[in-house]
């Protein structure tokens, strides 16, 4: 692209899958005149995707000084096997093995339900506290589109990935938050990015007061299918909130090698 030639752009939000990544890697890193690119893991969703720490640190070595790895923790053999030091320990053998930061999903409302375990909760809190000593990042996946809760409103495409929330078998959007805030309270210098602008794109006065308050945290404009149909229709306001907060907003695509919608996390 060169309009981005005079610009160092990094993708802050890649998801790996497969050996086939690589080619996906080297293609971006070219043509699309990237300076970097953060392959994260989901190994947290368990299954198959426990490879994917293992994954994202060999395609780091494949392209030294052209991307990070974020490893996701795992939860083995379930939340309630797992202690407190095994997270942080888990935490501090991928960060010693080559990864430069962690990916959470578990803030996702289908994980979330499915591992059943809050954000603050005190499992969590030893894991937190190794991240904010070493200043070591977390991309952190909190929530949906609040659309998705809305039997009004929630897309078909959503709700056959199953994104659909109203049955009230889900956590709800504000009972997220309010975990986050929990955690945060505890760990207020804990370096969190939160994915998908964490979904605030329909409220500038939440997404201002939210960074004012915790100077720890930036978000990333990895696109949901809501963030720019809500920008757009108060661009001036959000021009100023994006001059104002530019050293605190990451770009990110959710490229994954080709994989489709349903990996969008």
């Amino acid at each position: 692209m060169p309009e981005f030639s005079d610009h160092t752009v990094i993708d802050c939000h890649y998801h790996v899958r497969s050996a086939a990544n690589r080619q996906d890697i080297a293609r971006l890193l070219e043509s699309a005149g990237l300076r970097a690119l953060n392959l994260l893991s989901l190994s947290a969703r368990g299954g198959v995707e426990l490879v994917e720490n293992a994954l994202a640190l060999r395609l780091k070595e494949l392209f030294p000084g052209r991307t990070w790895a974020f490893g996701g923790l795992q939860y083995q053999p379930s939340v309630e096997e797992t202690s407190p030091g095994q997270l942080a320990d888990h935490a501090r053998r991928l960060i010693e093995a080559g990864c430069d930061g962690i990916k959470m999903l578990e803030g996702k409302p289908t994980l979330r339900k499915k591992l059943g375990l809050a954000l603050d909760a005190p499992l969590l809190h030893e894991f937190y506290a190794w991240m904010e000593a070493r200043q070591a990042p977390i991309l952190f996946h909190v929530g949906d589109p609040a659309t998705f809760w809305d039997p009004e409103q929630a897309p078909d495409w959503a709700q056959r990935q199953g994104w659909f929330y109203a049955d009230g078998t889900f956590p709800s959007l504000a009972q997220l938050y309010e975990e986050v805030d929990g955690g945060l309270g505890a760990f207020p210098n804990l370096p969190v990015i939160f994915a998908h602008f964490y979904f605030r794109s329909d409220d500038i006065e939440s997404a201002c007061d939210f960074l004012a308050e915790r100077p720890s945290v930036s978000f990333d404009i990895t696109p949901g299918s809501e963030m720019y149909r809500n920008f757009s229709r108060d661009r001036e306001r959000w021009r100023e909130f994006f001059i104002a907060h530019q050293d605190r907003i990451l770009f990110g695509t959710d490229n994954a090698g080709g994989a489709g919608p349903a990996d969008a996390t």
